[in-house]
């Protein structure tokens, strides 16, 4: 007797234990939440108690308190979703990542006149389904990682500033290109140091000539991006300094064209080009950014603080002579990592 009673007892905890599970469940990411979708298997009429925690492959255990959905107090059913907005609760993740529930019954089951009685059915045995890891490797953290390396391109335009003579500036078509190194200090922080080539163009006209200038630039450039609002929309701001590593001019004159190397211009008070080799200037603008930096779009324009002419070679020069010319570009940029 007192082992039919024991028999019966244990089938009694098996079927409990086997009453409710959690199946099907599946993984996905956006650029700041974790979305987990699953299906609830129970007793219909019952309200089960389903509490989510997360653990990475390492066995630690996270903290995620920003949850919501189909969390608590929940009814059987298929394609329940539980988000979780990972960075409210934490900065970054390292490694994969696998969701662990907890499902108990809150309330006992409600008879249905209309529906017909008949045994619950045994739920499916998930302890030999594949570990739901490593989905965030790639999705939120490039790898794990809190940092992006990756290349841009920008097109857009540039032109001279200058203090007088303004309607004889027009600007030109410029781009740039160059590497990138983007470290998210948090999420709504990042800094970005970047080398890049930076095309700078403007043409000068005048009632008997225009001439076309082109600065070839190497710039090393240093970009925060503040993100106040969400949605992946940062503001920036940040510095460039530029060597010029070669520039030329061409000249449209009475129907001919002369082009000449600013190396080649000839020597005046006792200085070799009519230009600086070096520019310093700051950048502003907006990105919108996705991935946590692994494909951005930007919208910057960038400025030199001081002139750029070489004011010795110009003495004597009318046209030039005391005229401050500062670049200014203005360019849509593409950001990919590698």
């Amino acid at each position: 007797m007192r082992s039919i009673l024991t028999s019966l007892l244990c089938l009694l905890f098996i079927a409990a234990g086997m009453a409710q599970d959690v199946t099907n469940v599946r993984v996905s990411t956006t650029d700041e939440e974790v979305l987990v979708t699953y299906d609830l298997i129970g007793d219909n009429g019952t309200a089960y108690d389903v509490q989510v925690d997360f653990k990475m492959n390492n066995g630690q255990s996270l903290n995620a308190k920003t949850l919501k959905g189909d969390i608590g107090e929940v009814l059987p059913g298929k394609d329940k979703v539980v988000i979780w907005k990972v960075y409210d609760d934490i900065n970054g993740l390292q490694g994969g990542l696998e969701p662990v529930f907890s499902v108990t019954p809150m309330k006992a089951p409600v008879a249905d006149a209309d529906t017909p009685s008949g045994p619950t059915p045994t739920p499916p045995n998930n302890n030999d389904d594949e570990k739901i890891i490593d989905v965030l490797e790639d999705a939120i953290n490039g790898g794990g990682k809190n940092y992006r390396v990756g290349l841009k391109v920008g097109l857009g335009n540039s032109r001279a500033l200058v203090n007088r003579g303004a309607g004889e500036f027009s600007q030109e078509f410029s781009w740039e290109g160059g590497v990138y190194y983007r470290y998210n200090l948090n999420r709504k922080l990042y800094l970005q140091p970047e080398v890049i080539y930076h095309s700078q163009r403007y043409t000068r006209s005048t009632a008997v000539a225009s001439e076309r200038f082109t600065h070839n630039q190497v710039r090393g450039q240093l970009i925060g991006g503040v993100k106040p609002i969400g949605l992946g929309l940062y503001f920036n701001a940040g510095l460039y300094y530029a060597y010029q590593f070669n520039g030329k001019s061409q000249l449209n004159e009475n129907g001919n064209t002369i082009e000449e190397s600013f190396s080649d211009f000839p020597s005046q008070n006792g200085e070799a080009e009519p230009f600086n080799n070096t520019d310093f200037g700051y950048i502003l603008g907006g990105t919108l950014s996705f991935n946590r930096g692994g494909f951005a779009l930007s919208l910057l324009v960038s400025r030199s603080f001081d002139s750029v002419l070489n004011d010795t070679y110009h003495i004597g020069d009318a046209a030039f002579e005391g005229l401050n010319l500062r670049h200014r570009s203005f360019h849509f940029v593409i950001h990919k990592k590698f």
